[in-house]
């Protein structure tokens, strides 16, 4: 059932991301930020540590905000583990649609403009924002090629699905916020609904066709 919806999502971004047209300085920053991260992923080397790491936390983190608790956590570049008193699907695959770093990154910068004139490394932000944004992309897509607990215990078809809707809707809220003029959430939003209807009305029709079609031969 989510599949339709995903590929309506992604009509919908790919529509209103390539009406993008006005980039200022800033906004090279933030592109910068996030091809930067490919090129290190890809010519130097992954860092698999920070993001065992963050995955690992990112169950604690949603396991605390389900009411549960953490009676441990492991982190290293081959792997890591985390004992919570609460698990749910949510929790199960908070690492592969939340970006912890990404979300870290806005909690600083939200924290310190209460302090300091944080306008001035406004393209920082930006930088460290499409970076961190490009490494949750690119590790999860490394991590979900090979076999996951969290992923197998909910069910592929489904957390692939769920993981991809989410990711979209939160990368277009981040990219809204980049490009406060040019972007339109709730236009977003409506043409995702909308191309999505279109999806779910096909596949009824045909499904009803095939159906009447059984029906005949049965009838033969």
């Amino acid at each position: 059932m989510l599949i339709p919806f995903g590929i309506g999502l992604t009509f919908a971004f790919v529509k209103i991301v390539s009406g993008v047209t006005l980039l200022t300085q800033e906004h090279y920053y933030f592109l910068g930020g996030f091809g930067g991260y490919f090129l290190i992923h890809i010519l130097l080397y992954k860092p698999l540590t920070m993001y065992v790491f963050g995955h690992e936390l990112t169950h604690a983190i949603w396991a605390f905000m389900f009411g549960g608790s953490v009676k441990s956590l492991k982190a290293t570049s081959k792997g890591g583990s985390v004992v919570v008193t609460k698990s749910n699907f949510l929790i199960n695959l908070a690492p592969y649609f939340f970006p912890f770093y990404t979300f870290l990154i806005f909690l600083f910068y939200w924290l310190f403009s209460f302090m300091f004139y944080v306008e001035k490394y406004f393209a920082v932000f930006l930088f460290l924002i499409g970076f961190t944004l490009a490494f949750h992309l690119a590790l999860n897509f490394f991590a979900l090629r090979q076999k996951q607990s969290d992923v197998h215990e909910i069910g592929y078809v489904f957390s692939l699905s769920f993981i991809y809707v989410v990711n979209i809707l939160i990368i277009m809220l981040i990219i809204k916020m980049i490009f406060p003029l040019e972007i339109k959430y709730i236009d977003f939003i409506k043409i995702s609904y909308y191309k999505s209807k279109e999806i779910y009305f096909l596949i009824v029709s045909l499904l009803f066709q095939m159906g009447n079609k059984l029906n005949e031969l049965m009838k033969k």
